[in-house]
């Protein structure tokens, strides 16, 4: 092996020993909460105004202050006395095939079974969270809820 690939395959070692660390599951919501497209430009807005959010997602779903005790960490930020935005990032509705039953039915080549469905409307939704600080409206940290690509 080479001089110079050998800090590469050290940090590959390294990298690959943090995730053996993590269970898969928690592998997976940490790359699509921080490394989706929504988590990248969700993020953007930490440290701006929340004006700034509201001009790009449109009006908050929902505004509610937090009444967690004082030094509730989510974040790493204390989230006492602070304002959650909720915004609805993306929404995509699709039809799905739920097997509802299924009957045998004699043909004259013997039994058949059938199965049936039923076809229902699902909707996706991605919403982004953001922490701010009321009395200075900068958003405190970012996350984001639901089916996020």
């Amino acid at each position: 092996m080479q001089a110079s690939t050998l800090p590469r395959c050290a940090a590959l070692l390294l990298a690959t020993a943090v995730l053996a660390a993590c269970s898969g599951a928690q592998v997976r919501h940490a790359i699509l909460r921080n490394a989706s497209f929504a988590g990248i430009e969700a993020k953007g807005f930490v440290g701006k105004p929340v004006d700034e959010a509201i001009k790009h997602y449109g009006k908050a779903k929902s505004v509610t202050t937090s009444s967690r005790p004082p030094g509730t960490l989510v974040m790493g930020v204390d989230i006492s006395g602070k304002d959650l935005y909720l915004f609805e990032q993306s929404r995509s509705d699709y039809q799905i095939s739920v097997p509802v039953g299924s009957q045998t039915v004699v043909t004259g080549n013997g039994p058949v079974t059938v199965h049936q469905y039923e076809r229902q409307n699902r909707v996706a939704l991605c919403e982004v969270g953001l922490l701010v600080d009321p009395s200075t409206r900068r958003v405190l940290a970012a996350d984001l809820r639901g089916n996020c690509l």
